[in-house]
Parts: C-alpha cells; structure tokens; sequence
C-alpha cells in the first residue's frame, strides 16, 4: 500500500466505511414499536385481577388444608380413644388373671395359720404339724406372700420402707404383676435365705427400738456374716458351672451350704426368740 493512493480493496472499503458514516447520519432515525391492543391501564387491570383469582384460589386451598387437618386430627382423637379403650380392656383382663395368680400364695399362707387356730386344742401328729406350720407361717418371713399383699393393695404403701427394712431390697420392680415375682430368685436356698432374713429382721423392722440390745445385735451380725459367706459361695459356683441349671444344682447340695443354712436358721430363730421375750 502506497501513501496518498489506495489499492482496489482499500478503496471499496474506504467506500463503505464512507456509504456507513453517510447512512449514520443522513438517515432519518426509525423506531419500530411493537403493537398492542391494550393500552396501558387495561394492562395493569388484567394483571390485578389475576392476582385476586390467584388469592381467591390460595385462600381456598387453605380453608381445605385445614378441613382435612380437622379431619385428621378427629380421626386420630377416634383412634387413640379407641386404643385407650383396648389396652384399658386388656390391662382389665390382665389385671384379673394376675389377681386370681396374686392371689394363690397368700390364701396358701393364710390356710396354714386358720389350720393351726382348727387344730390348737387337738392333739396327735397332724395337731403338732399344724401347729408348727401356723406358727411359721404367722412368724417367718415370706417374700412371695408379702409381695403379693403389696401388689394386691392389702398392705398399706407406706409400708414398702418395713419390706426393705426386712427383705434387703425394695418391693416396687416387683409389683403390679405375678410375672414379676418371677424375678425373684428360683434356687430354693436362695428363696431361703431372703426368708430367713425377713424372719430375722421384719420385726426388728417393725420395732426398731429393739436394735442393739446384747444378744440380739451379736445374732443380727452373725446372720449378716453367714449370708456374705452365702452369697459368696454362690457366686464362686457360678464362675465354675457354665449353665444356671449346673449352678443351681450345685449350690443345692453343696455341703458348705446346708452348714450356713442350718446355722441361718438358728440364728434367725435365736434372734426371734430375743425379740420375743423382750417384747413381752
């Protein structure tokens, strides 16, 4: 390209250039507006309305929302009252077969001593028998009976603090039903022991002004030392014996055992013996 003259494709473009800049300002400025047939305020009116109708709708879901919650709520008041209705029939019906089963240990217990009061001015073997067995019943612990006097509502609540005073342990994990007195210990010894410490303690329990006098505090701590060496004998067969039933075994016929329960049960009925006479 040469100063001061143009080749052929710069001179047609120097020609468009100029045709541009003439059209950009020789030509009249056209402005194309797109047509419609509302005018401006028609247009905002439309919209308005729109916007009522979609409220209107909206409202109206609401209002229907609200009915089926209604709806929902009267259908689960129906169903709740209905499953209120059923466990309070089945708990009607448990409760009675649990009473009659309640029931059974303490008519047991109670034929035993109405036996002694039939046969106290008879004489002979079942009169001795009778007797002996009325006065266990009347002056030995029994938790089973016991737990189920509670359950029954025969004992007075407030006397819950005298069974654990007496027993060891609270009676409340085992009321309400004859299948918590399943809990308790099944090995006989066991049942035994927890006797003989009601036995030993129920009326100390009853009476505590009785603790710590001479012979019956020596035959209270003797009792506790024998049923330590009890328990501990228990616990030793159980590290031995893989199954229950191979312990419980065991622990029944176990020498050292019938020992320290034959001297338990001297010792509870020494202890009785004192706290009788220093009741009288």
């Amino acid at each position: 390209m040469q100063f001061g003259s143009c080749t052929n494709s710069h001179k047609l473009l120097c020609q468009h250039c100029q045709e541009r800049l003439e059209t950009k300002y020789t030509r009249p400025k056209t402005v194309q507006y797109l047509s419609c047939d509302i005018s401006p305020h028609e247009s905002h009116s439309g919209n308005y309305t729109g916007l009522q109708k979609a409220a209107t709708d909206l409202a109206a879901a609401r209002t229907m929302i609200a009915e089926l919650q209604n709806r929902l709520y009267t259908i689960e008041q129906t169903l709740e009252a209905e499953r209120s209705n059923h466990l309070s029939t089945v708990k009607s019906l448990l409760s009675a077969e649990d009473r009659i089963r309640l029931q059974d240990a303490p008519v047991k217990h109670s034929l035993k001593i109405r036996r002694r009061f039939m046969h106290r001015f008879r004489k002979g073997q079942a009169a001795k028998e009778a007797t002996r067995a009325g006065n266990e019943a009347a002056h030995d612990g029994d938790v089973e009976v016991d737990i189920a006097l509670f359950s029954l509502g025969v004992f007075d609540p407030e006397e819950k603090k005298w069974f654990e005073l007496s027993y060891g342990f609270p009676v409340d994990p085992f009321l309400g039903s004859h299948e918590n007195l399943m809990v308790l210990p099944h090995a006989r010894r066991d049942l035994e022991s927890i006797n003989l410490r009601g036995t030993t303690f129920g009326p100390l329990a009853s009476a505590p002004r009785l603790d710590g006098k001479g012979r019956l505090a020596v035959a209270a701590r003797r009792f506790i030392e024998l049923e330590a060496e009890y328990h501990k004998i228990r616990e030793d067969l159980g590290r031995r014996y893989g199954t229950e039933e191979e312990v419980i075994q065991a622990y029944e016929h176990h020498q050292d055992v019938n020992v320290r329960a034959h001297e338990m049960r001297e010792t509870a009925r020494e202890r009785q013996r004192i706290m009788q006479r220093d009741i009288v």
